[in-house]
């Protein structure tokens, strides 16, 4: 399905993606880089397909695997401009609702704090 749409993606983030801490993801795709946030739950997880011409870093101090949900961020470099965060956020269908949020609002907290001096 790529292919026919002949654009170049920079992130492809997919949630749901079931993927165990010993787990690996069973296909690869071409021109990209996986990263994951495995779960030890039965369901969930979430990932990103990262285009293999940027450069990244993982912010592993914003992810985060909870009894509410999963999220996965990285900060993509730019050398023109600011670099851009991005992430993929999921929260399980019947959690906590205000949990999930208290701890989203946290992250938010901390890429604040973090992006303050730019």
């Amino acid at each position: 399905m790529l292919c026919d749409l002949n654009y170049p993606f920079h992130l492809i983030c997919i949630s749901e993606t079931w993927l165990k801490p010993d787990n690996h993801l069973n296909f690869d795709l071409s021109g990209y880089t996986f990263l994951s946030q495995p779960i030890s739950q039965r369901a969930g997880d979430v990932g990103m397909f990262i285009n293999s011409h940027l450069k990244y870093h993982a912010r592993t101090e914003l992810s985060n695997c909870t009894d509410e949900g999963e999220t996965l961020w990285v900060e993509i470099e730019n050398h023109l401009d600011k670099n851009t965060l991005c992430g993929i956020i999921y929260r399980h269908p019947n959690s906590n609702i205000e949990s999930f949020f208290n701890q989203l609002f946290q992250k938010k907290e901390k890429v604040k704090i973090r992006f303050a001096s730019f």
